[in-house]
């Protein structure tokens, strides 16, 4: 679960407004549980909170 532990990671799109998760948010959760740090950008800054 430590395979990117003190990487960072930026996710462009990773805003989701709709039910369920968009392909940007799903990833970027992916990176987080694997330990890098993550920076979410999206259009949409509301969407990517």
């Amino acid at each position: 679960m430590d395979r990117l532990k003190g990487k960072v990671a930026m996710v462009v799109g990773a805003g989701s407004i709709g039910p369920g998760w968009g392909n940007g948010k799903a990833t970027a959760v992916t990176f987080a549980r694997e330990g890098a740090s993550v920076f979410c950008v999206d259009r949409n800054g509301a969407a990517a909170e």
